[in-house]
């Protein structure tokens, strides 16, 4: 692997996951298996499989301070001009009470 994934296997222990990101994951499988892709459904399941158990006890929910924070976000990317998407702006929500990490969109 490269560096990132050197460092990932380094500090697994500090890393975390949000829900959001489990949900992208497995909307990748299963619209691969919907496509009949089965090798390729296989290899992205085992794949979730591996990273859910990595994560196990470090997958962060979805509160409701973080979805209100998340739809903040989402209506100040629009009057910017930008569409990040209702999952990754989960995600830099979910940042802000894990990491004190707020994006000002």
């Amino acid at each position: 692997g490269g560096r990132v994934s050197g460092w990932l296997r380094m500090h697994v222990g500090l890393c975390f996951m949000t829900v959001a990101t489990l949900a992208e994951m497995q909307f990748g499988a299963s619209r691969l298996r919907l496509r009949g892709a089965t090798r390729q459904t296989a290899t992205l399941a085992a794949w979730i499989e591996t990273v859910m158990s990595t994560y196990h006890g470090r997958v962060i929910d979805m509160s409701v301070e973080i979805s209100l924070r998340a739809g903040e976000m989402l209506a100040r990317a629009e009057k910017a001009g930008m569409d990040p998407g209702f999952a990754d702006a989960c995600i830099a929500a979910t940042a802000g009470p894990v990491y004190g990490v707020y994006a000002g969109y």
